[in-house]
């Protein structure tokens, strides 16, 4: 019924995405991985969000429901701005907006980077930073420098898969299975499916039947990716005339018009003899 952090370790990748409903337990399994990992071996982590407003949001009550199934007293300290068990240190809170200010810092016992909610709920009015998988990877170098003993987590709900990380690791969305890894081995993206007892458990609620047959539903429950679609995707008609050349991040794209309407289409056909280039690069 629950998400199962072992089947995900036993591939063995570095870096590892974690897609899937709400409240299947990928944020608590890996916090409790965190804190098994400091009890067994004294390894910290660090639970790292896009924004500050958003660690101050979640940070009091992170490990709420941890010390209530296992009895641990874990606590938020502002001193360490991290989280501690019986005065010891166990683990940081950080933002990825504030990752420049980490980099004189060092971090030798954090073998744990916990990346939450990596993927945009587009609805909420968030954007992603700008070079945002640059400055992941500039942060994860930062924390482990030259040590192979250290593993990355990027956990999100099934909102898109079109996003900064997916399109960067040139990753695509797996067909009849729930693992895609790259040619390396090193970056693995998994698809949790929720089964039939989550499913169920979960259209019983109130909350549930009050989403049933929904957008929100889709999400939360069956792991479809909402703000994904195909409704600007067609065909470029054959009857077309070239209006510019866009550039975005040193790629350039072909703007073209349409004869018979007043559609515009993007690919990637350019027309070298056209003097107007715009970049839009920011």
């Amino acid at each position: 019924m629950w998400y199962n952090l072992s089947n995900t370790l036993s591939h063995n990748a570095f870096l590892n995405m974690v897609i899937g409903p709400r409240g299947t337990g990928k944020t608590y399994a890996l916090k409790n991985h965190a804190l098994n990992n400091y009890i067994k071996r004294q390894e910290q982590f660090i639970y790292l969000r896009r924004y500050k407003e958003e660690t101050k949001r979640v940070r009091n009550l992170l490990f709420s429901d941890i010390c209530r199934d296992t009895g641990y007293d874990i606590s938020y300290s502002p001193r360490d701005n991290g989280y501690t068990l019986d005065g010891e240190l166990i683990g940081y809170s950080m933002s990825l907006s504030d990752s420049a200010y980490y980099k004189s810092s060092s971090y030798p016992y954090v073998t744990l980077i916990i990346f939450d909610e990596f993927i945009i709920n587009t609805y909420q009015n968030m954007r992603y930073l700008k070079d945002e998988v640059t400055k992941f990877l500039d942060f994860i170098e930062t924390v482990f420098r030259l040590r192979d003993n250290g593993k990355v987590f990027m956990l999100a709900n099934s909102l898109s898969f079109v996003n900064p990380y997916t399109l960067y690791f040139n990753l695509n969305l797996p067909r009849n299975k729930k693992w895609v890894k790259t040619k390396n081995n090193l970056v693995l993206l998994e698809l949790v499916e929720a089964d039939n007892e989550f499913i169920t458990a979960k259209q019983n609620t109130l909350f549930g039947q009050l989403n049933k047959d929904t957008q929100f539903e889709e999400m939360s429950v069956k792991n479809k990716f909402v703000l994904d679609t195909n409704e600007f995707i067609e065909k470029k008609s054959s009857n077309c005339s070239y209006v510019f050349t866009l550039s975005h991040a040193s790629i350039l794209y072909g703007v073209w018009r349409s004869l018979d309407s007043d559609i515009l289409y993007v690919d990637k056909n350019i027309d070298f003899s056209s003097p107007l280039i715009y970049s839009v690069t920011f």
